[in-house]
């Protein structure tokens, strides 16, 4: 199981039951919980779920959700979410006023792109 720390005792209690019940081996991995600029956690419990499943949150309005972030929070998501080089996250992040809108317009894309794939990403982004 791979889950966010706060979700510890309950993968436990997952690979405990995997233990008893099938006799099997089972594992457990956190993460860091993804945080906005205030501390609070990003995700289901602030503002509603972003699901991954195309069903339940469209690609477009997955795009628009990280299109946006709170300008604070653009460098963060855009280091751990993405594979754009640091030294390029940190270039597109230095700027000030709405020119961080660009960096934000990367983000939604390449997060998109992870997710739903270059075709839906284009998609979303027009």
């Amino acid at each position: 199981q791979l889950g966010g720390d706060d979700q510890w005792s309950n993968m436990i209690a997952g690979v405990e039951l995997v233990r008893r019940k099938a006799q099997g081996q089972s594992m457990a991995m956190t993460c860091t919980l993804l945080t906005n600029s205030q501390g609070q956690k990003m995700g289901k419990t602030v503002g509603g779920a972003l699901w991954l499943d195309p069903n339940k949150v469209s690609p477009f309005d997955f795009y628009q959700y990280w299109r946006n972030v709170d300008d604070a929070d653009v460098e963060k998501c855009l280091s751990l979410l993405t594979f754009v080089p640091m030294d390029e996250v940190r270039e597109i992040c230095s700027v000030e006023g709405s020119a961080i809108n660009e960096a934000k317009k990367r983000l939604a894309f390449e997060v998109t792109k992870l997710v739903h794939g270059e075709e839906e990403a284009n998609k979303a982004k027009t």
